[in-house]
């Protein structure tokens, strides 16, 4: 994890001496700003048009009520990078794209991981056969790591 760290540092350290504060102010606008057409953005009292617009939120992430009992045994994707060792196995709540990224990076690092999600699709795989597609290959990769 110590490694893991490191890596991520240096993304931060390069992403800040490239940051947004060197920016004109024409480019950078921190400010509201909303889609009003597939390729019109309005913010701060004025519209600009684009080839394509691409919407990066983040994520924050959620603990429901009942589960907040057991907050001494989660952990969260935020606090997951700070983490100075890894369990041996590992249950991912949530198989959106944040969560199989996790599921998949832990397991390159040799932990288990068993995924869970209250809906029947991995990372909101529209395609019903794409879908069955990764879940067989997550299954065959569950089965083959429990095999001696």
């Amino acid at each position: 994890m110590k490694h893991v760290q490191e890596v991520r540092d240096g993304f931060v350290q390069c992403l800040v001496s490239r940051s947004n504060a060197k920016l004109p102010d024409d480019v950078f606008i921190l400010d509201d700003s909303r889609l009003r057409a597939p390729t019109l953005v309005e913010a701060a009292g004025q519209r600009f048009r684009a080839k394509a617009v691409v919407v990066v939120t983040g994520s924050t992430p959620i603990l429901p009520a009942p589960w907040r009992q057991f907050c001494e045994r989660v952990t969260t994707m935020d606090d997951v990078i700070e983490l100075e060792s890894l369990s041996a196995g590992v249950a991912t709540i949530g198989m959106c794209t944040i969560g199989l990224e996790l599921g998949q990076s832990l397991a390159r690092m040799g932990v288990a991981i068993k995924g869970f999600d209250k809906v029947d699709r991995i990372a909101g795989i529209t395609d019903p056969e794409v879908n069955r597609c990764a879940q067989h290959e997550a299954d065959y990769r569950t089965r083959a790591r429990a095999r001696p």
